[in-house]
C-alpha cells in the first residue's frame, strides 16, 4: 500500500514539477512473467532467493518503459495561454503541461460603465462593470405657441451613452392682443385685428365703427354766460347801493 501511494504521488507531481515518469511498477505488476531474481524452488533442493533485482527479462521491460518515455520527450512549447474567470496560466502547446510559475490572477485594464476590465495579460474580461453614473439632460427646448418643445435626452455623464430619449412638449396657446390697422374717423370706419407675439393673426379686418359728428346749434354755453354776467352785474349794483347807505 505504501509503495502504491508513493508511486501515485510521483505520477501526480509530474505535470506540476515538469518531469517525466517511466511507470515500471505497473509494467512489472501486470506482467505474468517473473521479472526479478527472486524465486522459490523445491526441487532438486528447496531454496529461496530474495534478490528482487530485475533479471534479464525485467531489464528488457525497464528498457521498454524508458524507450516509450524518451520517444515522447520534447522541448516544451509554452505558448498556449489558458484562462478562467479569475486567473490565467500557460501550458505546453504539445503536451499541455502547465508552465511552472505561470498561473496568476487577472489584473490591469479599466472597467467602464457597461464593460468589465480586460486583463492586461490574457485579455479576459473580469470583475464587474462600473454602471452608469449621474445623468444630464441634453437637447431641451421650451415649447412656444409656434413650435413644440422637447424634454431632453438623458445621457450618462461618464460615457455619454444615451440612457433615455425625451418626449415632445405640446405647443402653447396663442396670446392675442388687438392691433389697430386704421383708426376710425368721423368720416370713415377703422379696421383692427388680433395678433400674437409669434405673428399669428385672427379676426382680421374687424370693423371699428365710424365716430359720431359732434352736435351743432347748441346755445347752452352762450345762455349760461349771459346768466352769469347778469348775476355778476346785480351783485355789483347791490354792493354800490349798500356803500351809499353807509355814507349817509
Amino acid at each position: 500500500m505504501a509503495l502504491t501511494a508513493l508511486n501515485g504521488g510521483i505520477l501526480a507531481g509530474a505535470p506540476l514539477m515538469n518531469y517525466l515518469v517511466a511507470d515500471v511498477y505497473t509494467a512489472f505488476t501486470e506482467n505474468e512473467v517473473n521479472l526479478s531474481n527472486a524465486a522459490l524452488s523445491v526441487l532438486p533442493v528447496a531454496s529461496v532467493n530474495l534478490d528482487f533485482h530485475p533479471n534479464a527479462a525485467g531489464h528488457q521491460v525497464i528498457a521498454g518503459c524508458m524507450a516509450q518515455v524518451l520517444s515522447n520527450l520534447h522541448t516544451h512549447d509554452f505558448t498556449s495561454l489558458q484562462h478562467n474567470e479569475t486567473e490565467h496560466w500557460v501550458i505546453c502547446a504539445v503536451c499541455e503541461v502547465e508552465m511552472p510559475g505561470s498561473r496568476g490572477a487577472h489584473s490591469g485594464g479599466t472597467a467602464t460603465c457597461t464593460d468589465k476590465a480586460a486583463c492586461g495579460v490574457c485579455g479576459t474580461a473580469y470583475g464587474e462593470a462600473l454602471g452608469h453614473g449621474q445623468t444630464e439632460l441634453r437637447g431641451q427646448k421650451p415649447a412656444s405657441c409656434s413650435q413644440e418643445g422637447y424634454t431632453g435626452d438623458a445621457h450618462c455623464t461618464i460615457c455619454d451613452q444615451l440612457l433615455q430619449s425625451g418626449e415632445a412638449i405640446a405647443k402653447l396657446a396663442h396670446t392675442y392682443i388687438w392691433v389697430v390697422d386704421q383708426e376710425a374717423t368721423s368720416s370713415a370706419p377703422g379696421r383692427k385685428h388680433e395678433e400674437c407675439a409669434c405673428g399669428a393673426k385672427r379676426n382680421e379686418n374687424t370693423v371699428i365703427p365710424q365716430q359720431d359728428n359732434p352736435p351743432t346749434g347748441d346755445n347752452t354755453p352762450l345762455v349760461l354766460c349771459l346768466v352769469l354776467m347778469a348775476v355778476s352785474a346785480m351783485a355789483a349794483v347791490a354792493v354800490v347801493v349798500s356803500g351809499k347807505r353807509k355814507v349817509c
